[in-house]
């Protein structure tokens, strides 16, 4: 599996998947949340900053993300690549979407055509931290909460997509969208260990992934069953 991006928000926003895309933090709060060290947005003026594109048209977007609150139809951007006024659109994975507790992902391969997918409302909770998993597999978009799948639906399309997201040179950015005009968006959430790995993810390893990797995460199950130690039998020897 080919990881493109890890951000684990512990004290900042350096990518630790070795290609180089530190994010540049404004406003973030890096501190314990429930119990997890993670990133705090601030919903008024905190995001990170980057510039960089996903160029496969199979791609996964995994993290954690924790609300105090869920404010109903509040847009709340998690992590995205999304300037509409300049038609540099390219993905966008939120929260709370026209709806109340629901996850929104959109992915353009043209930067003007797009397709919104959105979950049934009150698929998480406030107040708790909970793992999503979005992948897009050239036009097919699923996602999971907790490791469980969640049925997305169309909500708003401009035109088929099945590309890869638009390469562009707008920002990339977690809590937060920009708009051309200069107009910004933010999300009030907490976030952690953010990845992007450019394929679509197996079910077994998004379930991995939420356990918190027990048993190897990084590899195929059958690897993990070889990986076992197996205890010797001793046997004591009579008369000897």
């Amino acid at each position: 599996m080919t990881l493109r991006i890890r951000y684990p928000l512990k004290y900042d926003a350096t990518d630790v998947s070795g290609n180089g895309l530190d994010g540049t933090p404004t406003d973030v709060s890096f501190g314990v949340v429930d119990g997890r060290s993670a990133g705090s947005f601030n919903g008024t003026s905190s995001k990170s900053v980057t510039t960089q594109n996903i160029t496969s048209t199979a791609f996964s977007i995994s993290l954690w993300f924790y609300c105090s609150t869920i404010v109903a139809s509040a847009n709340d951007p998690l992590f995205a690549k999304w300037n509409a006024g300049a038609n540099k659109r390219s993905w966008i994975l939120a929260l709370n979407n026209n709806g109340t507790g629901n996850v929104m992902f959109c992915v353009s391969g043209s930067g003007y055509n797009y397709m919104y997918k959105t979950s049934a409302n009150s698929v998480f909770t406030a107040a708790t931290w909970h793992h999503l998993v979005a992948t897009y597999d050239a036009g097919t978009y699923a996602a999971y909460i907790d490791g469980v799948s969640v049925g997305l639906s169309t909500s708003t399309s401009s035109g088929t997509v099945t590309a890869a997201p638009h390469s562009n040179d707008a920002d990339a950015r977690l809590g937060s969208t920009k708009h051309e005009s200069g107009s910004e968006r933010f999300g009030a959430v907490s976030l952690k260990d953010v990845r992007v790995y450019d394929e679509v993810l197996p079910t077994w390893k998004i379930k991995a992934l939420y356990n918190g990797g027990r048993g190897s995460e990084e590899c195929e199950p059958w690897q993990r069953l070889v990986q076992r130690t197996v205890q010797p039998t001793i046997r004591h020897l009579v008369g000897v």
